[in-house]
């Protein structure tokens, strides 16, 4: 049996396709469930015409319960990437239901959480792929060489840049980033989205079912000054890296 799987694999190669490994067979079948709920979940969303703002405004009761609320809250957040619910709206959601310290606080568990399930889900699919990258040389080997050589300044300035954060989360496990710098990253260049969108949510008040909630102005200037700040550090990390790599090259 031995000998005929390989002269399969040898035809096979020599077709030019890929042999499909056990690794492989899990990968394609953990991918169509991936999407099969994912599908079934937009399709129910589109079935009810529900907009994010409104999920969010439909659980509302369930995660300003004084008992299971907030756990649930983080919860929603961490599995949030799953389905492709945006991030920033549970952000401003945070903010919007339970003010900046407390909203604050469990954005930035929920987020961490979030940007950790992004890691390992990337991680889990890129295995085996980015080792084929590795020996096969070229332009995304370099790409993804550059990455994982430079972890931390990559990750933090993507998340200081705003650049979509489920997004960057999922290529960082894709790649196999280093996960303590991807971790400590991620946890540090989140810190001004987090913040800017929390103070946004916080200063919509009132009723939230009314639809008409009323502006603070206060927190919206200290969410846009945030805002501000996040893209002018990111700003200073690349400037930073640029002249390490120029003082490398030297």
């Amino acid at each position: 049996m031995g000998i005929i799987t390989r002269k399969r694999n040898l035809e096979t190669q020599s077709a030019g396709l890929v042999p499909l490994r056990p690794q492989h067979i899990t990968k394609i079948l953990a991918l169509l469930f991936w999407l099969a709920v994912v599908g079934l979940y937009w399709w129910i969303t589109d079935l009810y015409n529900l907009s994010p703002a409104m999920k969010v405004i439909l659980l509302q009761d369930l995660f300003t319960t004084e008992v299971y609320g907030p756990l649930l809250f983080i919860v929603f957040f961490a599995l949030q990437p799953l389905v492709f619910f945006p991030s920033f709206v549970l952000g401003i959601a945070g903010g919007m239901l339970y003010g900046p310290v407390a909203g604050t606080l469990l954005v930035t568990i929920g987020a961490n959480g979030a940007a950790n399930v992004c890691y390992l889900v990337g991680r889990f699919f890129g295995w085996g792929v980015v080792e084929a990258q590795s020996k096969q040389g070229g332009l995304i080997r370099r790409y993804m060489d550059g990455a994982r050589n430079h972890t931390f300044e990559t990750i933090l300035m993507l998340h200081l840049l705003f650049v979509p954060f489920d997004l960057v989360n999922y290529l960082a496990g894709f790649f196999r980033m280093n996960w303590p710098k991807f971790a400590l990253a991620t946890v540090i260049g989140a810190i001004p989205g987090i913040l800017s969108f929390v103070l946004f949510g916080a200063s919509l008040e009132g009723d939230l079912l009314a639809g008409k909630p009323e502006l603070n102005l206060s927190m919206l200037v200290g969410s846009a000054v945030i805002l501000i700040t996040g893209i002018i550090l990111a700003q200073l990390v690349k400037r930073r890296d640029i002249k390490r790599e120029k003082i490398g090259n030297h």
